[in-house]
């Protein structure tokens, strides 16, 4: 009893793995893909999450990156708030924010080399709803 019990609290940055994304990394797909599809697919089964993975391969790790950034930017955001929202929404309307700060796409995009004007233009234009099409209105529209 108390062996197993101070094993578990030694380790408590490694949670155990849950059987469905155990089942999905024996087939080879990396534990992140497995986990973001289990939660993205329908049902969270593993044969939903397998044909979401298939089906989304190529876009894998943006999806990962993007759920990140937007993680990311909610934490930030949750922070910055402060109690006297009354001031804080004062400020934005004198000076007008950037429509694209915070957009998940606009770190993944930078990182990937395009400048900040195409990138904003690209989301304005595809609504910045599919990482694949706003890359692909970005390489069909040269600055």
């Amino acid at each position: 009893g108390a062996g197993a019990g101070s094993s578990s609290a030694a380790e408590p940055a490694r949670a155990p793995t849950p059987p469905m994304v155990t089942t999905l990394t024996e087939m080879g797909f990396p534990r992140g893909w497995a986990e973001y599809a289990l939660a993205h697919s329908s049902g969270g089964q593993p044969q939903a999450a397998m044909e979401f993975l298939l089906t989304h391969t190529g876009e894998m790790d943006a999806l990962l990156a993007a759920e990140r950034a937007q993680a990311q930017a909610q934490a930030q955001g949750g922070r910055r708030e402060p109690s006297s929202s009354s001031v804080a929404a004062a400020a934005p309307s004198t000076a007008a924010p950037d429509p694209m700060e915070g957009h998940p796409f606009v770190p993944l995009l930078r990182d990937m080399g395009f400048d900040s004007a195409s990138v904003a233009e690209a989301i304005r234009q595809t609504g910045g709803h599919d990482l694949d099409v706003t890359v692909g209105y970005i390489l069909s529209h040269p600055a």
